[in-house]
């Protein structure tokens, strides 16, 4: 079966009117989602050395990139550092150090997701 939709697309050479004729379904164009994204369910790591917390997440639909906010108290974009970028990051930091983090999904756009629950921990010594 695939064999002949694939001969008879070859015949129909970009013609949309004849290939319709063959009656199999034709890809709809993709639409973009108008969607809030979901929070990320991330998980920090302290094995990654000395300084160093790594900070990873299952991948958000339609999700262009990740944005991580660490510092010290309560959530804050005015004292807080960034960092964007893939759904698996590490950070450094002062070692002994105890951060708040959170992660941030967000479209091409720049219209970023839902906040997920703010993990906290020691940046590791080793």
């Amino acid at each position: 079966m695939y064999l002949t939709l694939q001969n008879c697309a070859a015949l129909a050479n970009g013609n949309m009117a004849l290939y319709l004729l063959i009656g199999s379904p034709v890809k709809s164009k993709a639409t973009r989602s108008t969607k809030p994204l979901a929070a990320c369910e991330f998980k920090l790591n302290l094995k990654k050395g000395r300084a160093k917390v790594g900070i990873s997440c299952k991948e958000v639909p339609h999700a262009k990139g990740y944005t991580v906010w660490y510092g010290k108290g309560d959530f804050d974009r005015k004292t807080w550092t960034s960092q964007s970028g893939s759904p698996t990051q590490v950070i450094t930091a002062i070692p002994g150090e105890y951060l708040n983090f959170i992660m941030i999904a967000y479209k091409g756009n720049g219209e970023e997701g839902a906040e997920a629950n703010m993990q906290g921990c020691n940046v590791p010594f080793s």
